[in-house]
């Protein structure tokens, strides 16, 4: 009993600590301390082999790998700030839509990208509202779109991501009303279209960013024997070339682009995420966490949002939370997991120790007490109407 227990503080510390500058090799090192504690060494080399061996893992890898690349690709040739310039709308709603489109991609520093956007809504806002608006809106079409961390959670918990998107659709009308009227209120006029702003510049990145998540379904529905993750496959390349196609990018750009998003960090980072599963789903600690008396309720929401407070990311909190959940209390089903992916989200969000965040901060000179007074509301609001769900359903 105090063996299992000790490897897992242990691995959580370890993942806390060493994922601040790598998640991947935080994962790994989890993985091998529960390992080298609980089970014998050939099992847990059997265990290492079984994950890199699974082509169903080696395909998501890849999925994973390209996503940033095309991200990459639309920042680097400034489609994505061209799109912006295109919108003319109410500053309220833009300062909604620029953040969210340019959100809805994994680029490293991606809130430094969407910060300088928000400023053209006026300069009478203060810093710690700009502050709240970049990271609360920047986050709110990425919770859905199937491309980002909701693949990979979906993939964790076996669930289909489009299907997830469903059940997800609350939640997400929840953080835009919650962010609406926060953070929103008392902001009125209407945003200029930049002078040299072309339709066509709006019209392609948002092509080309829904383009790989909807040849994967035409693909579903044309060839239903072909596996999920070879259609995804099929679509996320399709984007990425077209991306190359629209931004007219040579060898030597990709190869720039290739070595500024590292692309591999990704795939290692399913594939260790695959690992850690697998040997801690082997060892006895599923058993033991099982004999925990713990609301259910409880645990997908409040445990859950601390986790992802903790670790400041998504797929991280989701690889912790899913194996102790499914040990004690079964699979998850599509309601369930809504509400432990929307809890961990929303823990990820306002962390302290989220990267968004704090380039966020840095970039507006807000200190981080007053963006707190701003977004601290909104978030425990959206986490008690989780709680009240979860209890309403009987989860």
């Amino acid at each position: 009993m105090l063996m299992p227990v000790l490897s897992l503080v242990l691995a959580i510390v370890v993942l806390l600590v060493v994922a601040r500058r790598s998640l991947w090799v935080a994962l790994m090192a989890a993985a091998l301390i529960v390992g080298v504690f609980n089970l014998p060494l050939p099992e847990l080399g059997r265990l290492a082999l079984h994950t890199i061996a699974d082509p169903g893992i080696i395909y998501l890898g890849l999925i994973v790998a390209i996503i940033p690349i095309m991200g990459g690709i639309l920042q680097q040739s400034g489609m994505l700030s061209g799109m912006v310039d295109n919108l003319s709308m109410r500053r309220d709603m833009f300062l909604v839509t620029g953040p969210a489109f340019l959100g809805m991609l994994p680029i490293p520093g991606g809130a430094l990208l969407s910060a300088p956007l928000v400023l053209r809504a006026g300069d009478d806002i203060s810093t710690a509202d700009y502050a709240a608006i970049n990271v609360w809106f920047r986050h709110l079409l990425t919770f859905i779109y199937p491309l980002a961390s909701l693949l990979i959670c979906t993939q964790i918990a076996g669930l289909n991501p489009f299907v997830a998107m469903l059940y997800l659709s609350p939640w997400l009308v929840l953080l835009l009303a919650l962010g609406w009227v926060f953070l929103l209120r008392g902001i009125r006029g209407k945003l200029v279209r930049a002078a040299n702003a072309r339709r066509r510049d709006l019209v392609i990145p948002v092509f080309i960013i829904l383009a790989a998540p909807g040849l994967h379904v035409l693909l579903q529905y044309i060839l239903p024997g072909l596996h999920e993750r070879i259609t995804l496959l099929i679509g996320v390349s399709f984007g990425m070339v077209l991306s190359m196609y629209f931004a007219r990018t040579d060898f030597r750009s990709f190869g720039k682009v290739v070595v500024n998003m590292k692309p591999w960090i990704f795939f290692l980072l399913i594939v260790m995420i695959f690992f850690f599963l697998h040997v801690f789903s082997a060892s006895p600690l599923p058993d033991l966490i099982a004999s925990i008396e713990l609301p259910h309720s409880f645990m997908l929401v409040v445990v859950s949002a601390a986790v992802g407070l903790v670790t400041a990311r998504v797929s991280a909190a989701m690889s912790l939370m899913l194996p102790i959940l499914a040990a004690k209390f079964g699979a998850l089903d599509y309601t369930s997991f809504s509400i432990l992916y929307f809890s961990i989200f929303m823990g990820y969000v306002i962390s302290p120790l989220h990267p968004c965040v704090l380039v966020t901060l840095e970039f507006f000179g807000c200190g981080m007490r007053k963006f707190y007074r701003r977004i601290i509301m909104p978030g425990i609001i959206s986490l008690a109407i989780a709680y009240a769900t979860a209890l309403l359903l009987g989860n």
